[in-house]
């Protein structure tokens, strides 16, 4: 499951971030990044690319689509009771999610990104044990290695499941970073461009990497699990017929 929602300041004990660092496998390696210092340019970094992710169009033509309004849980979108904000603001979420002329007026008269952002970016990243990456030994290249790459988010997820530990991946930062490096051009909003590369600067900065030497970008810490959550889709709903 993932834990939007605050969690514990209390450090990762050095048991369980070895147990971590195991099930990782060979190929990928994780880094922490505890410290004030990088809790800070974490929380600069993840307000960057939340801002962003919350005032582009093409963003919310994503993000209309995957929220299941009223629900605490959805077999194939977000609930909204899982999306780590208080009722008051999933309600104006709710209105202004209705059409990008709501979004983007909110945005321009009301900052209408900041207490969203705030809640689902900056106090996240605040509040937890530490935030990792799990890193890269070389580019991954074809099928095989994606499936290992799979295999190895699982097994560090449910080994973090397993010691009561509760995650969040932090992925917008590293995606809007992936795209600055390859040159992907993914809005037709041109300020966006200046802003990915800030958010491409400050990740490279935390890490010393890449984002293609990224596999996982995450949050962790101690707390209670999360009450709403995604269920999986029925098995019927995921075979292919053949007859």
């Amino acid at each position: 499951t993932v834990q939007r929602r605050p969690l514990k300041l209390r450090r990762i004990s050095r048991k369980d971030q070895e147990k971590l660092e195991a099930a990782c496998g060979t190929g990928f390696s994780v880094c922490w990044h505890g410290g004030l210092v990088n809790r800070c340019r974490i929380v600069r970094l993840l307000f960057l690319s939340g801002k962003l992710r919350l005032t582009l169009e093409e963003a919310y033509l994503v993000h209309s689509r995957v929220v299941e309004w009223g629900a605490r849980h959805s077999s194939d979108r977000i609930p909204d009771k899982a999306l780590g904000v208080d009722p008051l603001t999933v309600k104006v979420l709710r209105w202004a999610m209705s059409s990008w002329s709501r979004v983007r007026f909110l945005n321009k008269y009301a900052l209408g990104y900041l207490i969203p952002c705030l809640m689902m970016d900056v106090l996240p990243a605040i509040a937890c044990g530490t935030h990792f990456t799990v890193q890269l030994d070389r580019v991954i290249d074809g099928v095989a290695d994606r499936v290992a790459a799979g295999r190895t988010i699982q097994r560090i997820w449910l080994t973090a499941a397993s010691l009561q530990l509760q995650s969040q991946p932090q992925m917008s930062a590293l995606i809007f970073s992936g795209y600055y490096r390859r040159g992907v051009i993914f809005s037709t909003n041109s300020r966006s461009i200046e802003q990915v590369r800030k958010v491409n600067y400050l990740y490279s900065q935390l890490t010393g990497r890449g984002a293609e030497m990224t596999l996982w970008f995450c949050r962790i810490g101690y707390g209670a699990p999360a009450k709403a959550r995604s269920l999986r889709k029925p098995l019927q709903d995921m075979i292919i017929g053949t007859g």
